[in-house]
C-alpha cells in the first residue's frame, strides 16, 4: 500500500496495481487522528457493530476476519456491486478500519496480496 508522499492523512492508504489505484483502506494511524470517512450510511471507525447492523441489516456480507483474536472479529462486505464494495472491519464489537475499491482489490486478505 501506498501513502501520500507529503505525509497528510496518514491514516489513508492506496493499494495501486497496474498503474491504477484499485482500493483505499482508512485506518487510524499510530498515535494518530481517526480520519473523518465515513459510508453514505454514515459508518466511520469507531462506530458500533449496533450502527453497522442498523444502517445496512441483513445486506451486508458477515465473515471472520482472516487474523481475527475472537470469532467477533469480522470483516462486513456493504454497498457492493459486481464491481465496487466496502469492507468494514469489526473488533470488539467497534470498526477498526474500512477499505473500498474494486471488488476483487477488497477481497485481498492482505493488502500486500
Amino acid at each position: 500500500l501506498a501513502v501520500r508522499a507529503d505525509g497528510m492523512e496518514p491514516g489513508i492508504s492506496y493499494m495501486v496495481e497496474n498503474g491504477r489505484i484499485t482500493r483505499i483502506d482508512i485506518e487510524t494511524p499510530p498515535g494518530g487522528k481517526v480520519p473523518a470517512i465515513s459510508t453514505t450510511k454514515g459508518i466511520g471507525i469507531g462506530s458500533t457493530q449496533a450502527d453497522v447492523e442498523r444502517g445496512y441489516g441483513s445486506s451486508g456480507l458477515s465473515a471472520r476476519a482472516p487474523y481475527g483474536h475472537s470469532d467477533d472479529d469480522r470483516w462486513v462486505t456493504v454497498e457492493a456491486t459486481p464491481a465496487l464494495g466496502i469492507v468494514l472491519s469489526l473488533s470488539g464489537g467497534k470498526v477498526v478500519g474500512l477499505w473500498a475499491g474494486r471488488r476483487e482489490s477488497i477481497a485481498y486478505t492482505e493488502a500486500c496480496s
